[in-house]
């Protein structure tokens, strides 16, 4: 028999060559989150932010593992969680420099990640 639960949870996995350089990005939906993972040369935890959108419509992050890539993180999962009004789980597993250099293309595919999980 198939898990019922199993069927509300929709996952997408997308691989980028950009600058000589390999990027996986990972979406999973849950029924009232999202986890996100970015990461370089595989699918890796990295730092972890949470962000959530308040009733008042802002939304709040807070990092709550590792610095690298911080604002970026905390940029990508506040804009997740405000769009979409879910909790938002979100790791960057790259190097900073290499993130503000590839952030255009890595935040169009993610939008393309997050269109095809949609509910």
């Amino acid at each position: 028999m198939r898990d019922p639960v199993e069927g509300k949870v929709k996952r997408v996995l997308k691989t980028l060559d950009l600058a000589g350089i390999t990027i996986h990005i990972y979406v999973e939906r849950f029924e009232n989150a999202y986890l996100v993972l970015v990461s370089e040369d595989g699918v890796r935890l990295g730092t972890l932010v949470c962000s959530i959108r308040l009733r008042e419509g802002l939304t709040r992050s807070t990092t709550l593992l590792g610095w690298k890539g911080e604002i970026q993180a905390r940029m990508l999962a506040e804009k997740i969680s405000h769009e979409t009004g879910l909790i938002t789980l979100l790791s960057v597993n790259l190097d900073e420099e290499r993130l503000q250099k590839n952030l255009q293309g890595i935040v169009e595919t993610l939008i393309r990640c997050l269109e095809e999980v949609k509910g």
